[in-house]
């Protein structure tokens, strides 16, 4: 006789390995591309964030937690997201400073699953206001990099840079001088994953196609983006030359489908999902007139990551024949008065 097993039932086989590897999988074009515009060092960058993340990892784990290191794929994934943030001439040790602080971040909160922030945003969040002439020198498409040099001297970068980023003219208020076709491809200055639009495009949907990420914070995120951009003036240009500069650079795809989808960060309820796109979108609007670089982007899914919780509990689906938002009154009950305190 067959063992009747109550219901609900798995119908995929799906673990968190998975998740990583789907997400490595849709990120490969995009750092491909990096690679074929910025030439080999974009290898190096990556290897020593990861290098640097992996060695945190191991000896926190080693030495101060006593376990067994996770090989899970997590850290690895969280310093390739870093060094996707990283214009391709950055110093090598701010690579593996900020590999190490990503692991270091997932670390202190015990770890993968327990993470209130995005370790690869919360790594570069800490090293901007240090380095942030550094991490902001973005190099022109195709410019020689030798593969090992350490670190590039202001005078070098000045001499390798061509056009200003598109963000840099955003902020004030000027068409960028690449045209839509060269921003959607990703013949651009910028980050040295984050610069081809169509690639991270293309690894967005295959997250969706697959279940790895879920379309409602990416959707209302690229959404409120657009909208607002609209109403952002572009000497020489219409609300609609806005808002394509808007949704093809400064990693707007990389942000939606790559930092936002974070299942350990982003809520988990539906309308949660979308109020985090909404609130992750607006900020990045209001952050990048303000300091036109990749950067507002990730002070604005920072912030959100630190909203989504209180977003998962305003959402929070009611009871059948409940009243909307009645956990709310439970989460601060009203206070009675005493009965000696009533008045004769």
């Amino acid at each position: 006789m067959t063992q009747k097993i109550p219901s609900p039932h798995l119908r995929q086989d799906s673990s968190f390995s998975s998740l990583i590897r789907s997400v490595f999988i849709a990120l490969a074009p995009a750092l491909i591309w990096g690679l074929y515009v910025f030439g080999w060092r974009v290898l190096s960058v990556i290897a020593v964030s990861v290098g640097a993340a992996v060695l945190t990892e191991f000896l926190v784990c080693r030495f101060l937690l006593k376990k067994s290191v996770p090989r899970d794929g997590a850290t690895a994934l969280s310093a390739v997201l870093f060094a996707a943030l990283l214009p391709p001439a950055v110093s090598l040790f701010i690579a593996a400073l900020g590999g190490a602080l990503a692991a270091g971040v997932k670390m202190a909160f015990g770890g993968t699953g327990k993470n209130p922030v995005n370790p690869a945003l919360a790594a570069a969040a800490l090293l901007y206001p240090v380095f942030s002439g550094s991490l902001t020198a973005y190099t022109a498409p195709f410019a020689p990099l030798p593969f090992w040099r350490l670190f590039f001297s202001p005078q070098e970068i000045a001499s390798l840079t061509g056009d200003a980023a598109p963000l840099t003219r955003w902020a004030a208020e000027q068409m960028p001088l690449q045209g839509w076709y060269a921003l959607f491809s990703g013949d651009v200055p910028g980050a040295l994953g984050a610069v081809s639009a169509l690639l991270l495009l293309t690894g967005g949907v295959y997250l969706l196609i697959v279940r790895a990420a879920s379309p409602a914070a990416p959707l209302s995120f690229l959404v409120t983006l657009g909208a607002l951009a609209l109403i952002h003036p572009l000497e020489g240009g219409t609300p609609l030359d806005a808002l394509v500069v808007a949704l093809l650079s400064g990693g707007s795809f990389l942000g939606a489908f790559f930092l936002l989808t974070d299942p350990v960060t982003a809520p988990v309820t539906r309308w949660g999902r979308i109020l985090y796109g909404v609130l992750a979108g607006g900020l990045t609007a209001l952050l990048r007139s303000l300091t036109g670089d990749l950067f507002a982007m990730v002070y604005a899914i920072l912030l959100a990551n630190l909203a989504a919780r209180w977003l998962d509990f305003l959402c929070r689906p009611r009871p059948y024949g409940g009243a909307p938002f009645e956990h709310l009154k439970k989460r601060a009950p009203h206070r009675e008065k005493p009965e000696g305190d009533k008045a004769d």
